[in-house]
């Protein structure tokens, strides 16, 4: 996945570290991965670039990219990650006055057996990862599934546990 040089050497790069972390397998769980750092670095240029790319797309089964922010309800989270992998034959569709048990419902439901990367952008608060990490828990999901935290507070990475 790197990209090779004039001198037939490969070229490591930030985004090329990335992508090989975000495709290895060999941890069983969902891995929780972060970019922080300060505003205005690229963390969201960054990571766009990987989610965009062609080996990602075809190596998740499902990806969807969450604006997270300052406010912040695990519902509407919820809703938005389902908005993004639901498919046609399933048109589960969270409403309003849906508990966040029920949206947790369908997103196992749509994520089960699937290689998914979910990514947390403009993440201010490390309990939005604790609440995805107990839901992420709960899905039969294959190996390899993701979730990328992208902050600019180094303390939401290390509250968070990453």
């Amino acid at each position: 996945m790197c990209k090779q040089g004039q001198d037939g050497r490969f070229i490591r790069s930030a985004d090329c570290e990335l992508k090989e972390e975000l495709v290895r397998v060999w941890h069983r769980n969902v891995k929780f991965l972060s970019v922080a750092g300060m505003a205005g670095i690229g963390k969201t240029t960054l990571a766009r670039t990987i989610y965009e790319d062609f080996d990602m797309v075809e190596w998740f089964e499902c990806r969807a990219w969450v604006e997270v922010g300052r406010e912040w309800q695990l519902h509407n989270i919820m809703r938005n990650i389902l908005d993004q992998v639901k498919s046609h034959q399933m048109m589960l569709t969270m409403e309003d006055d849906d508990d966040d048990e029920r949206g947790s419902e369908y997103l196992r439901e749509r994520l089960k057996g699937k290689r998914f990367l979910i990514v947390l952008d403009d993440v201010w608060d490390a309990q939005v990862c604790h609440d995805i990490k107990k839901l992420a828990a709960t899905i039969e999901y294959l190996v390899g599934s993701r979730v990328l935290l992208i902050t600019r507070m180094q303390g939401v990475v290390e509250r968070a546990g990453l």
